[in-house]
């Protein structure tokens, strides 16, 4: 080999080894450039293509913007506002007291507001229209409606139906129901137990007693008109009772208190002679018939009529007379005693009907 290219062969050889060692110190620095530009690159090159773009040598399209109208830009978006929620108010446990006494009612307690013609309304207040009563109750929208309603409202008809001297009927703040009062039979105080058992799933507690009275009729004197009735053997002639009832009716009227059904002391004295002819006497119907004259209402007057029916009817059931075979009737001013006399208070009066079953 010739000199000169020995030259040029160590010279290119030592020019290599000197760039290597120059890369070599300064590796860090070139990579950490590099990697600055590929950052760089990567920023800013623009999102790749779809395949499918690149067949079709399309572009891109960039998202559709959709425009806004002014009118909407004046709309704003609503926002939902989270509101606290409002605690409704518990109302009250409603109650109720219903008394009779010594011929009067007492009506008290809370209630919830009823329309006029709520049956539990009209009970409570029905025998008021006859009876002195005694109201401090009061009708709230703060009482709740009472689950008892429909019972409370059967105890009360019970009690006017039976024409109950003394009777009591509470419902307290916990629903617990308290029925009290005197019943003058069986019959009724039996009705009491059936009205209770169909009601089993209250509380209710029971403290009616039976008190039927025993018959005045031993210690009343009767007329020397009617002395001889009292011999009347049960196979004698039902018209001479009928005729001899009459005559007493006439001259012994059955009279109440004013705007009542409740008897009078009079007229109790007059039902105990009747009590007398008809106790011993088998096998008979007895229909009590209640007429008032044409003053008032004529849904009143057929209303008190039936009433004061009853209260004579409850009286002779209670009284030695078996009361199944008692019927109360109520006419009103239908079948007046001096039609020329309507207003009259002689059309005022009871008449006692007897017949063969």
């Amino acid at each position: 080999m010739k000199k000169s290219s020995k030259v040029l062969a160590y010279g290119s050889l030592s020019a290599i080894l000197l760039i290597g060692s120059c890369l070599f110190l300064h590796q860090d620095e070139f990579l950490n450039e590099s990697k600055t530009i590929m950052d760089k690159n990567f920023e800013e090159k623009p999102p790749l293509e779809s395949i499918q773009d690149i067949l079709n040598h399309k572009k891109p399209v960039p998202p559709k913007v959709r425009q806004v109208t002014d009118e909407e830009e004046e709309t704003p978006i609503p926002r939902k506002i989270e509101t606290s929620k409002v605690e409704e108010r518990v109302k009250a446990k409603a109650t109720l007291e219903y008394i009779i006494s010594d011929g009067e009612i007492r009506i008290s307690g809370t209630m919830p507001l009823m329309e006029e013609n709520d049956t539990l309304k009209q009970s409570m207040m029905r025998r008021c229209q006859t009876t002195s009563c005694t109201r401090t109750i009061i009708f709230s929208p703060e009482q709740e409606d009472p689950a008892w309603k429909t019972l409370a409202q059967e105890v009360i008809t019970l009690f006017e139906d039976e024409n109950l001297s003394s009777a009591t009927l509470s419902v307290d703040e916990s629903s617990k129901v308290m029925i009290g009062g005197e019943f003058p039979s069986i019959r009724s105080k039996d009705r009491l137990s059936k009205l209770i058992k169909t009601y089993r799933f209250y509380d209710i507690n029971n403290s009616s007693t039976l008190k039927v009275l025993k018959s005045r009729s031993k210690n009343v004197i009767v007329d020397e008109n009617i002395s001889t009735l009292k011999n009347i053997k049960k196979s004698d002639d039902l018209g001479s009772v009928q005729t001899k009832i009459v005559e007493i009716l006439k001259s012994k009227k059955i009279n109440f208190y004013r705007n009542r059904a409740k008897l009078t002391e009079k007229s109790i004295k007059t039902l105990d002679e009747i009590v007398a002819l008809l106790k011993d006497i088998k096998n008979i119907k007895i229909i009590v018939k209640g007429y008032t004259d044409v003053s008032g209402k004529r849904s009143i007057n057929r209303w008190i009529s039936k009433e004061r029916a009853k209260s004579v009817k409850n009286y002779l059931g209670s009284h030695e007379i078996n009361p199944t075979i008692i019927e109360a009737k109520g006419f009103g001013e239908d079948g007046l005693l001096y039609p020329d006399r309507p207003y009259s208070k002689d059309n005022r009066r009871v008449e006692i009907e007897i017949k063969r079953r």
